[in-house]
């Protein structure tokens, strides 16, 4: 079996690691960086973000009519 891993650190690709092979497992509960550090975002980030502002912009309309 294979797992997964990504950093919280956006400079570092996924990659994936037999299970075996794992002896730990951390989630960050929290990420410090730069106030005027620029936000990286991945495609499916964006495109969950469109969506949301669609189905936002639709319930408005609705709400209009």
């Amino acid at each position: 079996n294979k797992i997964t891993l990504i950093s919280d650190n956006p400079i570092y690709e996924p990659y994936n690691v037999s299970s075996e092979d794992v002896l730990e497992i951390w989630k960050a509960v929290y990420i410090l960086q730069k106030a005027n550090a620029a936000p990286v975002w991945d495609m499916n980030q964006l495109a969950g973000m469109v969506n949301n502002l669609q189905e936002q912009v639709s319930t408005l309309k609705k709400k209009l009519n």
